[in-house]
């Protein structure tokens, strides 16, 4: 796809010679000038385009940009097979040194032209990892025989999963929900997803295109780690499937979204940890902070409490009465409506493990453990002893200590992020 395009920076636009390949590498040739050199290509910019009945952006580099310089009898040589206008460039272009720049873009646009105000009637998203697609067909129920078409400009098929737009979303609506849509569909596969391709259709008709190129595959896998995810019950995937965009936009617009998005990335390094110490560690760091979010109250003591009472103890003779009185207020535990305990029982019935009370209270002060050494930099006191008890609760319950808790963890965060009651889901496990 060779076409004509303009490169925009925030102070200056520039004309360019832009080559589209197959997989989205994009080409540009363009004369020297004062904001584009052989040092320096601004890092974030947009390029704007047309081809055939498409308007198509380009946005920002992603990965490694290559760079070679022609003579202008060059750059003529290397597009003499194109049909150029060369008079849309100022004459003394032609003697100039021209740059040629390779890159991958963070993201490219395809939108129809007259339709680039229209809200789409469908969406489809083609996520990545690829396998992932197999089992969000089914709890998206796409009503449909085999893959979709794409515009003859594009090579492959459409494979996505389609979301009515009850919501009325827009591209860039639907673009600022794509972190929170991959992030939340992460643990029902037990990978870290994103996407690669979303299409906006108006009834079969498409309206526009934007593809996320992937550079680092490798990030978006950990086929070699023992995992947990969650599964849908097969009476409960057409009612998910209907409610699950609106559920999207109530997360999206809570005046709380930033807090819940760290608690996503918590999730998101569950996923791809390597070491069991970690898994538990992180497993902690999400009930804690779903705990808190929700004020609930977690068993045993919180670090925070722990650190007070220690300098309680080391300051208490060089402390008057009411600043002892202040942080021993820091010390006791804000009034819950709900104990964590019955929701982590709840969790526990969903992957059939009947776990005493006096085992969960272990089960959890193990995991603080580990949390409070890998977060805060504890040094491991008593680590003998707690390897001991977690050695002996695995047995007991004959799985690993960290799948037993990431399996809990996972299905919370279902219940908790879009509301899915615990009698809908399944845990699995891989690996």
């Amino acid at each position: 796809m060779n076409l004509i395009g303009k490169i925009h920076f925030p102070n200056a636009n520039y004309q360019c010679l832009l080559s589209i390949k197959k997989d989205l590498e994009v080409h540009i040739f363009s004369p020297v000038n004062e904001h584009l050199t052989w040092e320096r290509f601004p890092s974030e910019f947009d390029i704007k385009a047309e081809y055939d009945e498409w308007l198509i952006e380009i946005k920002n580099i992603k990965g490694t940009l290559s760079q070679n310089t022609y003579e202008f009898s060059g750059v003529k040589e290397i597009l003499k097979h194109l049909t150029i206008d060369w008079e849309i460039f100022p004459k003394e272009a032609a003697n100039k040194l021209w740059l040629k720049w390779s890159f991958y873009p963070e993201q490219c646009r395809f939108i129809r032209k007259g339709h680039m105000n229209d809200i789409p009637s469908r969406w489809g998203i083609t996520f990545y990892p690829e396998k992932s697609m197999a089992r969000f067909l089914h709890y998206f129920c796409n009503d449909r025989m085999g893959p979709l078409g794409l515009p003859s400009i594009f090579y492959g098929v459409d494979h996505s999963i389609y979301l009515d737009n009850h919501q009325k979303w827009d591209l860039e609506s639907t673009n600022n929900r794509l972190k929170l849509i991959t992030m939340i569909l992460s643990l029902f596969k037990g990978n870290p997803l994103t996407y690669q391709l979303l299409i906006g259709r108006m009834n079969n008709g498409i309206v526009c295109l934007q593809f996320n190129i992937i550079i680092d595959k490798h990030k978006h896998f950990n086929a070699d780690l023992p995992n947990a995810f969650v599964g849908l019950k097969n009476e409960y995937q057409k009612e998910f499937s209907e409610t699950f965009a609106k559920k999207i936009d109530l997360l999206f617009n809570n005046p709380e979204i930033d807090k819940i998005m760290v608690i996503l990335s918590y999730y998101r390094m569950l996923l791809v940890t390597y070491f069991d110490e970690d898994k538990l560690a992180f497993s902690y760091q999400i009930m804690e902070s779903i705990a808190r979010y929700l004020n609930m109250k977690m068993p045993g003591e919180s670090y925070k409490a722990i650190i007070v009472k220690k300098l309680i103890t080391k300051y208490k003779y060089h402390l008057c009465s009411s600043c002892l009185s202040v942080l021993k207020k820091e010390t006791e535990s804000a009034g819950a409506k709900i104990n964590f305990v019955d929701l982590f029982t709840m969790g526990a019935r969903v992957i059939k493990a009947d776990i005493k009370s006096d085992d969960i209270d272990l089960l959890l002060n193990i995991s603080r453990f580990y949390r409070n050494h890998i977060f805060h930099g504890d040094f491991l006191e008593n680590n003998e002893k707690v390897r001991k008890e977690k050695i002996d609760l695995e047995r007991k319950y004959n799985a690993p200590l960290f799948l037993i808790i990431q399996s809990i963890v996972y299905l919370m965060g279902v219940n908790f992020l879009l509301g899915i009651d615990y009698e809908m889901l399944i845990a699995y496990k891989k690996g």
